[in-house]
């Protein structure tokens, strides 16, 4: 990940822009697939190896469903119930 990292969009624990590719490495997750979206509310989302979801960055209103409306700074691992 690399670029604008405003809300911790870019998973590495801070929100440092980042000039160049840095690798995102967060409680030894493989990630197959990464999508971000930093228009208007930069967050990330992306599925590791076991074809769970996570996510990280912007979290208002709450996006994440964590019960909260603070940005995620590394990969929370999502759960959707309903």
């Amino acid at each position: 990940m690399w670029g604008y990292n405003n809300c911790g969009q870019l998973g590495l624990g801070d929100t440092t822009n980042r000039l160049t590719p840095t690798q995102v490495t967060y409680n030894n997750l493989n990630f197959v697939q990464i999508d971000s979206n930093n228009y208007n509310s930069p967050y990330t989302v992306g599925i590791d190896v076991n074809n769970d979801l996570y996510g990280w960055g912007y979290n208002t209103p709450d996006l994440f469903m964590l019960g909260n409306t603070s940005n995620v700074l590394t990969p929370v691992k999502l759960v959707f119930t309903g």
